[in-house]
């Protein structure tokens, strides 16, 4: 009966389900490409790349993306950012991303990668990727 009682208590403790897109977000969500921390603060989302994600090349250092989210009347959407720099050349890319649908713990993003830059003085990208379709999955 006792371990009955703690299995029940541990069970209530944890997180709720996300069934909607308005529910709480935050935690662990595994991508075809790997895992992202994403934080909750109700009007806002931000995620971060749960794995090295940075460098380009021996001369110049890359951030890691972050990913931006608002929630609107709409939906989510925000935007994916990535820094490259080489002393104080700095570029910043940006691409779109919406959330399309959030049912049972799972997130259907729309999004393409913003490329790495093809020179960062004057900044000068390759042409954007096409959006691709992602389903996130928040881990318990």
């Amino acid at each position: 009966m006792k371990r009955l009682v703690v299995v029940l208590a541990i069970a209530a403790c944890g997180r709720a389900r996300a069934l909607r897109c308005d529910d709480d977000l935050r935690g662990v969500w595994a991508a075809p490409a790997g895992r992202w921390m994403m934080l909750d603060n109700r009007a806002t989302l931000e995620a971060y790349p749960m794995a090295p994600d940075a460098a380009i090349g021996s001369d110049v250092t890359g951030a890691p993306r972050v990913l931006d989210l608002s929630r609107t009347p709409s939906g989510l959407a925000g935007e994916l950012h990535r820094r490259d720099s080489h002393g104080a050349a700095t570029c910043e890319a940006r691409s779109p991303v919406h959330i399309t649908a959030c049912t049972d713990d799972t997130l259907e993003v729309v999004l393409a990668d913003p490329p790495a830059p093809l020179q960062l003085a004057p900044c000068r990208w390759p042409a954007p990727e096409p959006a691709r379709v992602e389903r996130w999955r928040r881990e318990r």
